[in-house]
């Protein structure tokens, strides 16, 4: 099937803007350019991951968006040729804009990185630069053909990186306070409360070595092996008697047998 016959059944309405971006970057994009572009300036956006229809060549969804839409936005940044089909995209903008010429390309850098040539000689927006940053959503509505008068109020973009940075920043802080706000653990109560019994149960003290001295039982024990000793000593002599007594007797009995 060619491609018009793609274009006819994909795409029911032309999109204003075909915005194009390094896809790890959508958070940025759904923050800053999404909403302004389709809230508040009115305009019908191309998505990829939105608008593009599943089960097609990924080559015809680029296609398909490309000829479908007034103008191409291409947000520049270090990472974006990483999708191997930004480059594809870029260029078929490129080839879209010399087809059709009510096709526009808008390249936007929203971060310092180097592109080839031929988008930098395009007319392009650059949000890392003071005075274009000044004047950068008056330069695109121009750009789109949109009344300048409702951007005034439109906070400028960030940079990638910038916006990126203050994520990380905001995850830390959040994570930090969290730590902090973790209630400490409250110490062992003396009396533990069992979920079985309806009454509480004593916990058992522990026991002062200098306190078991002077416990009355103890001292009581002490003395009893003390009653033992003596008793121990006076079994002893008796036995030593005994035997002296028998040796002495033996001795006898030998001097008065001669």
């Amino acid at each position: 099937m060619d491609g018009g016959y793609w274009s006819h059944t994909v795409c029911r309405g032309k999109y204003d803007v075909n915005l194009l971006y390094y896809p790890k970057h959508l958070g940025y994009v759904l923050e800053h350019f999404r909403p302004v572009l389709e809230n508040q300036l009115g305009l019908k956006v191309c998505l990829s991951e939105r608008d593009h229809v599943a089960g097609l060549p990924i080559a015809d969804n680029i296609l398909n968006s490309s000829e479908n839409s007034r103008y191409c936005v291409i947000l520049f940044s270090k990472d974006f040729y990483e999708e191997e089909w930004n480059l594809f995209a870029s260029y078929e903008a490129l080839n879209s804009t010399l087809r059709q010429n009510n096709v526009r390309v808008i390249p936007v850098f929203i971060s310092k990185c180097k592109v080839d040539r031929k988008f930098r000689q395009i007319y392009h927006l650059d949000i890392t630069e003071g005075t274009q940053r000044q004047y950068f959503w008056q330069k695109l509505c121009q750009s789109l053909n949109v009344p300048y008068s409702v951007s005034h109020e439109i906070p400028v973009p960030p940079t990638v990186e910038e916006f990126y940075h203050q994520m990380d920043l905001q995850s830390a802080r959040l994570s930090t306070t969290q730590i902090n706000s973790t209630p400490p653990r409250s110490p062992t109560p003396d009396i533990v409360r069992s979920t079985s019994l309806p009454y509480p149960v004593q916990q058992t003290p522990s026991i002062n070595r200098n306190q078991a001295v002077q416990d009355p039982q103890v001292s009581s024990t002490q003395s009893l092996s003390e009653q033992d000793k003596d008793f121990i000593k006076f079994v002893t002599a008796g036995i030593l008697c005994i035997i002296i007594y028998k040796i002495l007797g033996q001795i006898l009995h030998q001097l008065f047998s001669f």
